[in-house]
């Protein structure tokens, strides 16, 4: 559950907010509530699985534990060295160590897409983790009690998307205790946070998107994204200032005063006075930690003859990490940078403006910083929203179903390459339509990965007439594409149908195998469908003779196997598994995501007459010998270029052919290869013909796969 995403987050909210204001009044509230609690909420915000790899589901839960257990180990682990005189290479080694969790989660994605490591508020936990390392080196922190440290990292209303906060003034807070009249003013003072949080989300942001911001994400033009660009950095305002005001109101109650984040920052009368008010724990924390540290080192070790040289050095290392740490898409880096080339110019425009007296003083000079000031800032947020990369893009369709019940459906779907874009997801049951559902619901975690509005999540209520005691096969797809969601087909009973049947079976690159049988027809033989993803590459009888079964299962016949035909073995993911025919009940042990590669045996070819290439034309046979009636396509090469890709002809023993286009009739040597299509096979045979202008016959052979004959065409 997504921390102030929807209503329902706030109802189950009020089941600790509620003790805690009771406790809170008699004077009883104590940092042990607020650790139990935290714990609670965790559990119910990370309830949720992530994925590592393509089929290992995780609770994102046991995650963020493990997460935290190796943080606390580095962290009490560095106090412990730093105590007894720790050298600056363990501060650089515990730094690394920190930061480790975070560059895998940001990274990984890029070379394995499928895979996930981490969870939503990764980046700012790091940087709180980091605050304490920093900390322990300055000797500020003498002591690390365990829960403590936990509560800071993982402080539940706030973990997720900040604001960040420093050890010190929180640890402050953790064991202050309240008298009554503190208490009802933090009371006052979260229920004003509370209700700005509420206007400036559920209100202000969400009319900016859907009257705004939505209408022009798609549009193309110059003017369409001028619009874009000042309604999305209006939205993104309102909607980050009302998150952060939830977590400020909810922490007042728990008795730790979280820090500010927004001050007016369009207000702002230049680019620094802008990050002064923008976004300040971050801004804050980049400033002491990385721009400070950075110039004092440089100062001291003499690094630079120019004296500002320095300074402008650390403003672009903190404002390229910032970029970075919001995501590892080029945008962001180039974000960050935009914002460091401005905070450099108006640090030399400032020293220039000195000399010269050029930009004044007065509420006319001040407005028109503030004018400017406003544009660049939302120019900045343009590039930040990764509108402007290179377009068209080809759509790049993710999504995937996470819950599949009786109740609901519900999943979320993404365009990668256009984010912003509304999609909808057609339901099927087998092949039948049983409805269409938009894909607009709220999913902060998707906003955070993708940096967008996150409205990405559907919710579809399964109809009545599903509810029969029967297996349905429902799929799941991106409206007007051939694109389904991960996890489709999800398959369904409802209503306790009375099943008779069981089955298991086994998948391998091979073969699909197994038994399956109705103990209330013991004689009669079922039928499997097997598929791959939602194709169905075949239905077969389960009828083949299994000694195993005789003492238990009938008389034996129960048995199925299925050899995988060759267009599997391409080394591309496919999604195998088998149901019975008729009720699309899944048999345990079939559903399997394989990669395959075919060895070079598999394809076979008529010995003798299995390869020709003339002047006319190139011919041949392949076929699948596990699949021998099934169609082979062949891709035809002119060296490395593909000319055509042809389908053989069952009726035909595999045969295929291809007639040669006018362009080779050049008078030079083309090789001509034929392969079959999708596998990594030797060719099907290859030869070299050249061929003068008007040419239409040759005088023969072909060239077999392992050597090339050269073959000179001569004209009839």
């Amino acid at each position: 559950m997504t921390p102030y995403a929807d209503f329902t987050y706030f109802a189950v909210l009020l089941y600790v907010l509620v003790p805690t204001l009771v406790l809170g009044v008699i004077g009883r509230l104590s940092w042990r509530w607020v650790l139990g609690i935290t714990a609670v909420m965790l559990a119910v915000q990370y309830g949720g699985t992530v994925r590592i790899g393509p089929v290992n589901p995780v609770r994102e839960l046991w995650i963020l534990v493990g997460y935290g257990i190796v943080e606390v180990a580095i962290l009490k682990g560095f106090l412990a060295l730093r105590a007894r005189g720790a050298s600056r290479p363990i501060f650089y080694g515990a730094i690394a160590f920190v930061l480790l969790p975070l560059i895998v989660a940001k990274f990984l994605p890029l070379v394995a897409p499928e895979s996930k490591i981490g969870f939503l508020g990764i980046s700012y936990v790091t940087f709180r983790a980091l605050d304490v390392v920093f900390s322990i080196q300055d000797r500020l922190i003498a002591a690390l009690p365990i829960g403590e440290l936990a509560a800071f990292l993982f402080f539940f209303p706030a973990v997720s998307s900040g604001p960040i906060d420093r050890y010190r003034r929180f640890a402050g807070d953790w064991l202050r205790r309240r008298d009554r009249g503190e208490f009802l003013a933090d009371v006052d003072a979260a229920i004003h946070r509370i209700f700005t949080g509420f206007l400036y989300k559920f209100v202000i942001a969400a009319l900016l998107k859907r009257f705004w911001v939505d209408p022009v994400a798609t549009s193309a033009g110059f003017s369409s994204t001028l619009a874009y660009m000042y309604g999305y950095s209006f939205y993104l305002f309102f909607d980050f200032a009302g998150y952060s005001a939830f977590a400020i109101g909810v922490s007042y109650l728990m008795g730790i005063h979280t820090p500010e984040n927004f001050n007016r920052p369009f207000l702002a009368s230049n680019i620094r006075d802008f990050w002064n008010r923008w976004h300040m724990t971050l801004s804050g924390w980049l400033r002491d930690h990385v721009y400070m540290r950075f110039v004092m080192a440089a100062t001291k070790g003499r690094w630079f003859k120019n004296k500002y040289a320095a300074s402008h050095i650390g403003v672009l290392l903190s404002m390229g990490l910032m970029g970075l740490w919001h995501g590892t898409a080029w945008y962001f880096l180039l974000y960050g940078v935009y914002h460091a080339a401005l905070l450099t110019g108006h640090d030399i425009f400032t020293r220039w403006n000195q000399r010269r007296k050029v930009w004044g003083d007065g509420p006319l000079w001040n407005a028109a910083g503030v004018f400017v000031t406003f544009n660049c800032v939302c120019f900045g947020f343009l590039l930040f929203s990764g509108r402007l990369q290179a377009a068209p893009l080809e759509p790049n369709l993710k999504g995937q179903i996470e819950v599949a019940d009786c109740h609901v459906m519900s999943g979320w779907v993404v365009d990668d390459t256009t984010p912003e874009r509304r999609l909808t997801v057609d339901l099927y049951d087998g092949d039948r339509w049983i409805g269409t559902v938009e894909a607009n619901q709220l999913r902060p975690e998707l906003a955070e990965q993708w940096k967008t509005s996150g409205h990405h999540g559907f919710t579809f209520t399964v109809p009545a007439s599903l509810h029969d005691k029967r297996f349905h096969l429902i799929r799941a797809k991106v409206a007007e594409t051939d694109v389904y969601l991960d996890e489709s087909p999800a398959t369904l009973a409802c209503d306790n149908p009375i099943v008779t049947i069981e089955g298991v079976g086994r998948t391998s690159c091979d073969a699909i195998s197994g038994w399956v049988w109705d103990s209330g027809q013991p004689n009669t033989p079922l039928e499997v469908n097997v598929y791959d993803g939602l194709t169905r590459l075949a239905t077969i009888k389960a009828d083949a003779y299994r000694i195993g079964l005789v003492w238990w299962k009938g008389k034996g016949y129960h048995g199925f196997d299925f050899e995988l035909p060759l267009a599997i073995r391409d080394g591309t993911r496919h999604m195998l598994h088998a149901t019975v025919a008729g009720l699309e009940m899944p048999i345990d042990g079939t559903k399997v995501a394989i990669s395959c590669r075919a060895d070079a045996t598999e394809v076979s070819r008529v010995a003798g007459s299995d390869y020709r290439a003339d002047c006319d034309s190139v011919s041949g046979v392949a076929f699948d010998p596990r699949d021998p009636n099934g169609a082979v396509d062949v891709d035809v090469y002119d060296g490395p270029a593909l000319l055509a890709t042809v389908r053989t002809t069952s009726a035909d023993r595999g045969a295929f052919s291809f007639r040669l286009p006018e362009a080779l009739r050049d008078g030079r040597a083309h090789t001509l290869t034929a392969k079959v299509a999708g596998v990594a096979l030797p060719p099907v045979g290859s030869a070299t013909v050249a061929c003068a202008v008007g040419n239409t016959g040759v005088r023969k052979t072909a060239a077999i796969s392992g050597r090339s004959d050269v073959l000179r065409a001569e004209g009839h």
